[in-house]
């Protein structure tokens, strides 16, 4: 099995992937925190729009339960875990194939993300992510690349018309 870890942003990243690649092994982390990105209240907004709650955190608490739900159905071996990845990776042990980083858009959680999805990528693996024009998603992966001397690549997001980048791990 190839294990596939996505770095928060699981709401909007795990169902897509699931519905095509139903026998990978995936592991999900995000805290599902109100007021957790700064950097990112138009999602907190538009979330409580959606499940018409004025209580951010309790948004995110029925957005948790339906990605949950999602999940089971979709890929049972899936595993969620609703913790900040800082947390995930203090106790994480295992080696990964991919990485998808859309979590807190923060520099200094971005430029931790980073190194952790490095440290525990296999060699040969993928680190990926988007949200590349926030301020601090650019400046720790240009970080991060120069310092590693890692050559970045960019694929078009037909989403939202923002790129991807993504790097392998040599």
């Amino acid at each position: 099995h190839t294990r596939y870890p996505l770095v928060t942003g699981v709401q909007t990243c795990a169902l897509p992937i699931l519905k095509t690649c139903n026998d990978i092994e995936y592991s999900g982390v995000d805290p599902y925190l109100a007021n957790y990105d700064a950097n990112d209240n138009l999602f907190e907004n538009d979330l409580k729009k959606i499940t018409g709650q004025q209580n951010s955190q309790k948004s995110f608490d029925i957005l948790y339960d339906v990605v949950r739900q999602n999940l089971n159905e979709i890929n049972p071996s899936s595993t969620l875990y609703r913790e900040t990845s800082d947390d995930f990776f203090l106790k994480n042990r295992d080696v990964y194939d991919f990485f998808f980083l859309d979590g807190n858009h923060i520099f200094e959680f971005v430029y931790r993300d980073l190194q952790n999805a490095y440290n525990y990528c296999k060699t040969g693996g993928v680190v990926a992510g988007d949200d590349y024009y926030k301020s601090g998603v650019h400046q720790a992966v240009n970080l991060f690349s120069t310092q590693h001397s890692i050559k970045l690549n960019f694929i078009s997001n037909k989403i939202n018309g923002y790129p991807i980048y993504f790097f392998y791990k040599a």
